[in-house]
């Protein structure tokens, strides 16, 4: 089952830009864009896109479609770093949009398992840039709070680690 096939073309493009929103949310979160945030989400973009074993897809049917869309993401970079510069973009607005989207047209199993690995992606980026000692947890406050927004903005109730 495919995440994109009930989706218009536009709708596409919006869903395709939701890790790059989330990726900017939790790195703006501080005022500034770490390096190792930007490697992080690059890193896990890319293990997403190559469909590479990855904790969120155990067990899951719906693997295939978050593929697609970080293959997509991927692929894509170049258009990514243009969002970065225009902060004029609401992006929890736009991660809202994203799940009534998802919400409407996609296969449940298939919108949620997108949304965890966006959670996922976020707490990674987080956890990235955190102190220089791997001790307890890493993320700042402001930081969890911006994953929490990100939550909500999904719709997405499960439980993720922060």
């Amino acid at each position: 089952m495919s995440l994109l096939i009930n989706l218009s073309l536009d709708e596409q493009v919006t869903v395709k830009l939701a890790p790059f929103y989330v990726f900017l949310i939790v790195s703006k979160a501080d005022r500034k864009i770490d390096e190792k945030e930007y490697d992080k989400f690059k890193e896990d973009v890319k293990t997403l896109a190559e469909n590479k074993i990855h904790p969120v897809y155990e067990g899951s049917l719906s693997a295939g479609a978050v593929h697609e869309i970080f293959l997509l993401g991927h692929l894509h970079f170049a258009e990514y770093s243009v969002l970065a510069e225009n902060s004029e973009i609401p992006y929890l607005e736009m991660l809202k949009k994203i799940a009534v989207i998802l919400e409407n047209k996609a296969a449940k199993e298939d919108a949620n398992l997108f949304k965890k690995v966006l959670l996922t992606l976020a707490v990674n980026i987080a956890e990235s840039a955190g102190g220089w000692l791997p001790i307890g947890n890493n993320i700042s406050k402001i930081e969890i709070a911006a994953i929490r927004d990100i939550k909500n903005a999904l719709n997405y109730f499960d439980q993720v680690d922060v």
